[in-house]
């Protein structure tokens, strides 16, 4: 098993690692990969949302998106080449707070990133999923974003064409789609598919 950046994981694909299932946070990603012959067409297992963390203490005082905006706020975002990152980006539009992005004092290659520099206080405020936010509660606070300007995060599941175990990887996917998998993304705090 892979774990990583949705990115970095596509590079890999690329370069023939040997999985026969791939799960990225990223449709546009999961869209080129099937244009370029490499995965079949995918199926949405699962949605996630994002989350504003803070530290635990929150010297910043942040209790709500706008507070983002304030002179002086230290935010980290991941890179908008990263899902999360450019998910941050729309939810900021969203909410018409632009300004906020002249307070990103570092742009993160990924949640973890983010998550570290909230927790060790290099950051007043980051944005990641709430799904990492939820596990991540020792050192950070949650701050909301209304769903109306959240972003909807759908992860996409695919088999690699040619894969060395097509049948394992079909039930593997047929697995995650089915009650039983779906119960423990559930438990995880995934949404349901859309």
């Amino acid at each position: 098993m892979n774990v990583g950046g949705s990115g970095d994981l596509a590079t890999q694909l690329r370069e023939g690692a040997p999985v026969d299932v791939v799960v990225l946070a990223d449709s546009a990603i999961v869209t080129r990969l099937v244009a370029d012959g490499i995965v079949d067409t995918p199926v949405s297992i699962a949605t996630n949302r994002l989350a504003i963390i803070v530290p635990a203490d929150n010297p910043a005082a942040i209790t709500r998106p706008a507070d983002l905006t304030r002179r002086g706020v230290r935010l980290v975002l991941a890179n908008p080449s990263v899902p999360v990152g450019g998910y941050a980006r729309v939810a900021l539009a969203r909410l018409r707070l632009a300004g906020a992005l002249t307070n990103i004092v570092s742009n993160e290659d990924s949640v973890a990133g983010v998550l570290a520099k909230v927790r060790l206080g290099e950051a007043d405020a980051g944005v990641v999923y709430a799904t990492d936010a939820a596990v991540a509660t020792n050192g950070v606070r949650l701050v909301d974003i209304p769903a109306p300007f959240n972003v909807v995060a759908r992860y996409p599941i695919a088999s690699l064409k040619g894969g060395e175990n097509t049948s394992g990887g079909q039930a593997w996917v047929d697995y995650i789609l089915g009650p039983e998998g779906q119960a423990v993304l559930a438990k995880h705090g995934f949404g349901k598919p859309q």
